[in-house]
């Protein structure tokens, strides 16, 4: 129980950093005014809000306004090394660029949907996904509707309700 505890606090701890600094983002796609595909931005996850921020352009996804994330596709983009500049040779050897598309379908303050895929290094958009969906309560709501395989064999908290109490009392 101890080790548990230990884990969720560290993972807690290393959230609230992860929260505080801004991340390197491209926009995708999306329905977003303002924003044309392949703007580069930065992605800050606030404590109400999820906000992307390029140029003049900032857009905030209130978490309480946020309905879906889901993946998109992973990204490869070539190095950026040309062939001229001898002191870049470790990007010219399999140095590619791999991101990750997370799509974010959220409503705007007026009620309208807003979709936005952004491109983020594998590790953030794992990072952002999973606070997002943690803040927005689209953790608990998968939860509920995805049942465990494990609820068939063992018997725990979650399952409780389903346990047939004639072998629960035999036992």
């Amino acid at each position: 129980m101890r080790n548990i505890s230990l884990i969720g606090l560290t993972m807690a701890a290393s959230l609230t950093c992860f929260a505080a600094t801004s991340i390197e983002a491209t926009y995708a796609v999306g329905d977003l005014d303002g924003l044309s595909a392949g703007a580069k931005g930065t992605v800050r996850v606030e404590d109400s809000a999820l906000v992307f921020h390029s140029g003049k352009v900032t857009v905030e996804a209130p978490y309480t306004k946020i309905t879906a994330t889901e993946w998109g596709q992973k990204v490869t983009h070539s190095n950026d090394a040309y062939k001229h500049k001898f002191w870049e040779v470790n990007k010219m050897f399999g140095n590619k660029t791999e991101r990750q598309s997370l799509i974010i379908n959220f409503k705007d303050a007026s009620g309208k949907d807003q979709t936005m895929t952004l491109e983020l290094t594998e590790g953030a958009a794992y990072d952002v996904r999973n606070i997002v969906d943690a803040r927005s309560g689209i953790t608990a709501r998968r939860q509920s509707a995805e049942a465990w395989w494990g609820d068939d064999i063992w018997k725990t908290d979650r399952n409780q309700k389903s346990w047939n109490t004639q072998t629960a009392s035999a036992k």
